[in-house]
């Protein structure tokens, strides 16, 4: 065998590798290696052992929390858990706004009680629910909110928008507003062009229903009226009531607003405002009546005095005394 030391001949060959693995070789030599012959055992060093792998900080600490509780009662399918600002458990209801205790030492039978009567009054239908992520910047924390969508609202919301902008009732049918509720709300179903205009007369209603109400906690209420043509030259009557409010504020109010056709006599005038009165239950409460000075409404002042009369005080011939033309 060939010797591999330093002092050895001048034609062997050293050949230097890694602890472990040193090789020698010379002319007609076995290369060797640095393990021991068949008789002696093979021991491994401590660093070819294979170090097990550290868990991360993230499994270690999914060991140590305890695991969530399932909710079991079928009373969850009505309810989104959440917690308040106080970090407490909250019952979110899945068909209305209201937020309910959701403490286990609470029980779910208030959580069933409100289930029930919310889908008794919804018809046992479930109304379309869209989850909205809400951000609070301060906090920077997030936390889910649940928006119920419904069909009247949004209907009722378009009246508004109509006559609020003066658009035509065809306009939910036109193909841009179609495309945009289509995006913005795909559950929302597009009316018709005669259910708009239902949905608008049906608004008026409930708004002047609201204002008579208000008008008549006023104590006197006093009327302003004119009469112009539009551009197709349609003649009108606008009909103003002016009147203090109980928080004492100056309030104006449109009651009347209808075409009034020719020819515009003082009897005419005078019919188209007491019916104005009448609709809006104000005939005892009119103070003041101001008109310009057309040679008509002198007429009509004179019938509407006399109308006045006879609903406020019958079989009289006068008028109240703090009335004024």
């Amino acid at each position: 065998m060939a010797n591999c030391s330093p002092g050895s001949n001048t034609n062997d060959i050293q050949v230097i590798q890694p602890p472990g693995q040193e090789l020698c070789q010379s002319h007609g030599a076995t290369p060797t290696t640095g393990t021991t012959t068949s008789n002696q055992t093979e021991i491994e060093s401590p660093a070819s052992q294979t170090p097990a792998p550290a868990k991360s900080v993230s499994e270690s600490q999914e060991e140590s929390q305890p695991k969530k509780r399932k909710l079991t009662s079928n009373v969850w399918e009505h309810f989104t858990k959440i917690k308040d600002k106080q970090g407490k458990p909250k019952a979110q209801c899945n068909y209305c706004p209201d937020i309910l205790s959701a403490a286990s030492t609470g029980g779910t039978n208030h959580l069933r009680r409100h289930s029930k009567a919310c889908l008794a009054k919804n018809g046992d239908v479930a109304p379309q629910r869209q989850a909205l992520l809400g951000f609070t910047l301060s906090a920077q924390t997030s936390s889910n909110r649940v928006w119920v969508f419904s069909q009247e609202k949004t209907r009722k919301k378009l009246a508004r928008m109509i006559i609020l902008h003066e658009y035509l009732f065809s306009m939910a049918k036109h193909e841009g507003f179609i495309e945009f509720m289509q995006t913005a709300q795909p559950n929302f179903a597009m009316p018709g062009r005669k259910a708009v205009r239902s949905d608008c007369v049906n608004l008026y209603q409930t708004m002047k229903k609201i204002k008579t109400a208000n008008m008549a906690k006023a104590s006197q209420i006093a009327l302003t009226t004119d009469l112009w043509s539009a551009s197709d030259l349609t003649g009108y009557m606008v009909v103003t009531a002016h009147y203090i409010n109980q928080k004492w504020q100056l309030t104006k109010r449109i009651i009347g607003f209808r075409p009034l056709p020719p020819p515009h006599t003082g009897q005419a005038i005078a019919d188209r405002l007491s019916q104005t009165l009448l609709d809006w239950k104000a005939v005892n409460k009119v103070a003041f009546v101001t008109l310009d000075n057309a040679s008509s409404n002198n007429l009509a002042m004179t019938r509407l005095q006399r109308f006045l009369d006879d609903r406020s005080h019958p079989g009289e011939t006068t008028t109240s005394p703090y009335f004024h033309v």
